[in-house]
């Protein structure tokens, strides 16, 4: 299995920015093509720029005929999105091609871990154990804030969710919060793949993950 590397550019592109940053990343992609690459550009510039990279939307939208969709960012918890909601839009999904990233975590320090994970991994009871989905963990803390968590610590919380969704046969454990140059590579060794939000909107952060990813 190919480890995924997202790239979450949220709102910070403008069209013109958008079109001379996806060309840094092809330029990254050709370099790497054995991981599985996917942009989110933000879904006001979907139709900004044509590119071979695959792109997915930041929300479920039910026209978007994208691979892949993010549902459950701590943004869209913060904004009092519900478990309920969070639910609903994993269903409706389920006989579509889009494959989901549902993003996990607690949402403020004196949340306990592996409750909170499990409480919010009940949106998937319905999710067909042998369909693909992707689970990222966001620690609540490390969001644009260049903290993160320390290696020892990722590599409990994707042991606890490889044991919550033992039964699903197809599903990949992401790690998003503050990844960077500087950590990539060893996080990378943990889990399947990284969601990478502040250091892949500028070229030069988008070229410095290139070169860790070289030296590894």
């Amino acid at each position: 299995m190919n480890k995924i590397i997202a790239l979450n550019w949220k709102n910070t592109q403008t069209a013109e920015t958008a079109w001379v940053l996806i060309k840094t990343v092809e330029d990254v992609v050709n370099i790497y093509p054995d991981y599985s690459w996917v942009v989110f550009p933000g879904d006001d510039l979907i139709n900004s720029f044509t590119t071979k990279i695959t792109l997915g939307s930041q929300a479920l939208d039910a026209d978007s005929i994208l691979p892949y969709c993010l549902i459950g960012h701590i943004s869209q918890r913060l904004a009092w999105k519900t478990d309920e909601e969070i639910q609903w839009e994993i269903e409706s999904i389920i006989e579509a091609p889009t494959i989901p990233i549902l993003c996990v975590g607690p949402m403020k320090e004196e949340d306990t871990l592996e409750f909170v994970l499990r409480e919010q991994l009940i949106v998937l009871e319905k999710w067909p154990k042998d369909k693909k989905i992707i689970i990222a963990y966001e620690p609540w803390f490390a969001i644009g804030t260049g903290k993160t968590m320390t290696l020892e610590d990722i590599e409990i919380v994707t042991h606890i969710l490889r044991e919550a969704l033992k039964e699903f046969t197809n599903k990949s454990i992401l790690y998003g919060g503050s990844v960077n140059d500087t950590n990539i590579t060893p996080i990378l060794r943990i889990t399947d793949g990284v969601i990478i939000g502040t250091a892949s909107q500028k070229s030069s952060s988008l070229l410095a993950l290139s070169i860790a990813l070289w030296q590894e």
